[in-house]
Parts: structure tokens; C-alpha cells; sequence
């Protein structure tokens, strides 16, 4: 499951992600951009799932787990990129994949 939102939580592009949840992203990406140490107590809800921070970077990035399945939020200037793996993909190969298409997507001045 992936999505690239706006910072407003309006859905640019999506595959396998459930509809409805512009709410849910744009308080993600609310709370990524004023302070990620509150996902550590809040969790990260997307699609009605509720996913277990493993922390990031304020402004930047969030990782977060859900049994065997692992999340990655990441801003960039205009977007917001939501990806959730599949549960055979190892965390690290799946977040050095998602910052590549961020990193894209910042040089493509999005």
C-alpha cells in the first residue's frame, strides 16, 4: 500500500490504499511537521490501522511497525509519502526504496 498526499491530505496518487483517509493523512503529516515524538504515544492510524512508532524526524520522516509490516511516512516539499510493506520485505530495503522516491521528488522540486 502507498500513497502520495498533499500536505492537506488530498490524495495525488495511490495503489492498494483504502479511500477516505485524507483525515487520517492530514493529521500524519500535522504531527510529522509540529513534532514526531507524539506518534510515540499516539500511534499512526491510516486506512482504520493502527501502526506502532519506531520514531524519525520531526519534519522530515516517521517509521512505524504493525506485526510484520512496517510504515514509512516521509514529507517532502510538496507531498507526503505513506508506504506500508508487505510482510516478506525486510524494513531496511523497503525505507532505503521509499527515501528514493522522496529524494526524487525533492529534486523534481516536489
Amino acid at each position: 500500500m502507498v500513497v502520495i498526499a498533499g500536505h492537506d491530505g488530498s490524495v495525488w496518487a495511490e495503489e492498494n490504499f483504502a479511500p477516505g483517509t485524507q483525515t487520517e493523512l492530514k493529521n500524519i503529516i500535522d504531527n510529522l511537521k509540529k513534532n514526531v515524538d507524539e506518534f510515540s504515544t499516539t500511534g499512526i492510524r491510516v486506512a482504520g490501522e493502527k501502526y506502532f512508532s519506531l520514531g524519525g524526524e520531526t519534519g522530515k520522516q516517521v517509521n512505524a511497525k504493525k506485526g510484520q509490516v512496517f510504515a514509512v511516512g516521509v514529507l517532502t516539499n510538496q507531498t507526503f509519502i505513506f508506504a506500508v510493506s508487505k510482510e516478506d520485505v525486510p524494513a531496511g530495503n523497503f525505507n532505503v526504496n521509499v527515501l528514493k522516491v522522496a529524494d526524487y521528488l525533492i529534486q523534481n522540486k516536489y
